[in-house]
Order: C-alpha cells, then sequence, then structure tokens
C-alpha cells in the first residue's frame, strides 16, 4: 500500500557523551516498536532547541539485521526558523521501479523541499537548489561605468550561478543588486565552510593580501634591486619568511612619513604572515623540481599546456645558412 507508518519518540538529555572527538556529541534514546511495524526506511527530524545542530547520522539498533545507518551530514534547523522536519533517509539505494511505494511520497516531498521555483529571496539556513544567470556582476546603481551585461540567457544558458532571489537594481531591471559587508552572500547552508576552514580560509586571505603587498613595501623601503644569488636565498622565504628592512639612509624618510610608526607596527606584528607556506613538492625532496621529470611535470600543469605549440617556423643562425645551402 501506499500508506506508511510511524511513531514519535523524544531524545531526552542533551549531555555530552565522553567521545574521542571532543566536537561530537552523542545522544541516545530508547523506543519500543510494534512486531508488525517493518524495518524504518525514513526517520523525521524536529529540532526542538533555540539553534541549529549539525546532524552526522543516526544509528538504530535491535533490529535482527543489525545496526540500521542514517546518514545526514547536514544542517537541522530550529523548529522557530523552519518548522518543517527533516526526512533523513536510510542509506539503501532504489532503482525507481524498486522504491517501495511508502518512500515514493516522501522522496517526492524532500525532492520539492530543495527544489527552486524561482521565486524569493533565499535564506540564509535555507538549503535550496535554484539557478539563474550571471545577472549581479556589475554595480549599476552606484555608478554608471560598474554596469555589467548579463553572463548567459537562453541561447548560451551557461555558465550559472547559485540563485539569491535579492531585488533588481535601480537602473537596470535585468540586474541584481549587490550586496555589501558585512552581509554575506546566500550559499546553501550545508555548503558553508565550517568552523575550522572558514578560519584557515581567512588566515590564507590575509597572507595572499601580505604575499602580494609585500613586494611594494620592499622596494618602498629599500634601494637594493638585486636578484636572488643563490637557492638558499630561496629557501628562507619558506623557512625564514622576509623581514622588511631599510639602511640608515632611508631613517629620515620614515620620520617624515605621517604613518611610519604605524607601518613598522603593522610590519613586525604581521612578520609571520610574510613566512610562505612550503610546497609539497618541496617538503618531500628539496631538490625534486631540478630533476626533469619534474620539470615535465610542471610544463604539463595549470596553464602552461596552453602555450606549447608545435614548431611553426625555423629560425636559423646566420653563421649556419652556408651549410643549409649545401644540403
Amino acid at each position: 500500500t501506499n500508506s506508511w507508518k510511524s511513531l514519535e519518540y523524544a531524545v531526552r538529555g542533551w549531555f555530552p557523551k565522553e567521545l574521542e572527538n571532543a566536537n561530537v556529541v552523542e545522544n541516545s534514546t530508547n523506543f519500543t516498536v510494534p512486531s508488525d511495524f517493518g524495518y524504518p526506511r525514513a526517520v523525521f527530524v524536529t529540532n526542538l532547541q533555540s539553534k541549529e545542530f549539525y546532524l552526522k547520522e543516526i544509528v538504530v539498533q535491535g533490529f535482527s539485521e543489525g545496526p540500521i545507518f542514517f546518514p545526514a551530514n547536514s544542517w537541522i534547523q530550529s523548529r522557530e526558523t523552519d518548522p518543517e522536519s527533516r526526512i533523513i533517509f536510510r542509506n539503501q539505494a532504489y532503482f525507481p521501479l524498486q522504491t517501495p511505494d511508502s518512500l515514493k511520497d516522501l522522496r517526492r516531498e524532500d525532492l520539492l523541499s530543495v527544489r527552486g521555483n524561482g521565486k524569493c529571496e533565499r535564506k540564509h539556513f535555507e538549503r535550496v537548489y535554484d539557478y539563474t544567470t550571471y545577472n549581479d556582476l556589475g554595480n549599476p546603481d552606484k555608478d554608471n561605468d560598474l554596469a555589467r551585461p548579463v553572463l548567459s540567457g537562453h541561447e548560451r544558458p551557461y555558465p550559472r550561478r547559485c540563485r539569491t532571489g535579492r531585488l533588481p537594481t535601480n537602473t537596470y531591471p535585468y540586474s541584481e543588486s549587490r550586496i555589501e559587508k558585512p552581509d554575506s552572500v546566500y550559499v546553501l547552508r550545508d555548503k558553508t565552510f565550517e568552523e575550522t576552514k572558514q578560519a584557515s580560509f581567512s588566515v590564507s586571505r590575509l597572507k595572499a593580501v601580505f604575499h602580494n603587498l609585500l613586494p611594494s613595501l620592499a622596494a618602498t623601503f629599500s634601494n637594493e634591486d638585486t636578484p636572488f644569488t643563490c637557492f638558499t636565498e630561496i629557501d628562507k622565504l619558506y623557512n625564514y619568511g622576509v623581514v622588511v628592512k631599510h639602511n640608515e639612509d632611508q631613517k629620515d624618510i620614515f620620520e617624515k612619513l605621517l604613518l611610519s610608526s604605524l607601518i613598522k607596527k603593522a610590519v613586525n606584528a604581521c612578520e609571520g604572515l610574510f613566512k610562505y607556506s612550503i610546497l609539497a613538492i618541496i617538503s618531500r625532496d628539496r631538490f625534486s623540481w631540478l630533476r626533469d621529470n619534474e620539470f615535465a611535470h610542471q610544463a604539463l600543469a595549470g596553464v602552461n599546456p596552453v602555450n606549447i605549440e608545435k614548431l611553426k617556423v625555423l629560425v636559423v643562425a646566420y653563421f649556419i645558412l652556408h651549410f643549409i645551402s649545401r644540403i
């Protein structure tokens, strides 16, 4: 039949159970099912707390076939934010014709909950997969010179971006308004960075800024314009980093600069950020990049193959032309 049976139980006592991973909390509850209930194929989860939580998986034990796993790996929103319960399915795949009738309606309901309809503005807690054209590349409301055409359309449907549903700009109704900091652009809740990854990304972004800023600082505060004299100086970039120095001749320049003390404090505070991350290839073998096989690997990596072309013109030195005339 198309009907399905259900039971409702609450997880009591949100107290962490000691696990190897301090960031993982395990909660449990006991429940009884009638003999004709069958094997569970889906679990409805309702978050009665005031905050969201990340659900890794649900494990149901006590059935004859052993533990039954319901992997989630998703954020469960509070009922105050999202009143709808989340459906977590068992880790068992079915072909369309073999899908139990009791699951077809639930599968369809879950699909509709994540499928966008092209309407409304997306909220930060939603996990809706909806796509649209790149119509937010410019900012015409700020300046007409910042207007940009819409990328992709009916004739060329790709590339596409995740739809946010923001209001159109006042200048061009086909362009979507830009979002300004500190507000964040909508990203599916389950696709956002974890706290650890976000912190690592922010540090890497800050390092990239200083690495791009460093040559300008070095050129400003140093008269030296000499290249690397040996490979050891290159190794120091990874082992010790780069320290911006100035000689005695530039002391007066530093004193005359209005923000000289601020610059020196910033450089001293961020000295650790000037250290370059050791490349994986160098960490394994310092001289691996000197070998022919690694040179060929690097030559065929990235955008380099675009620049590799067959020889079209043979350039011959003038002093061997008389040898060619004899051939």
